[in-house]
């Protein structure tokens, strides 16, 4: 799952696509708060890495 998030968000990226998907982008990275694991650091690293550099 991460690793599928992170090739959308290059994907994002790399079609210059952003202004389009960062709020959806965002809030899939905040809907997972509460899981466990890591999962949700995870997504928010690669969030900040990939849109909010």
């Amino acid at each position: 799952m991460e690793s599928m998030y992170e090739r959308a968000l290059k994907f994002i990226t790399d079609t210059n696509l952003v202004d389009t998907f960062k709020d959806r982008c965002l809030k899939i990275t905040s809907d997972t708060v509460n899981m466990g694991w890591g999962f949700h650091d995870q997504l928010y690293e690669t969030y900040y890495s990939y849109i909010e550099v």
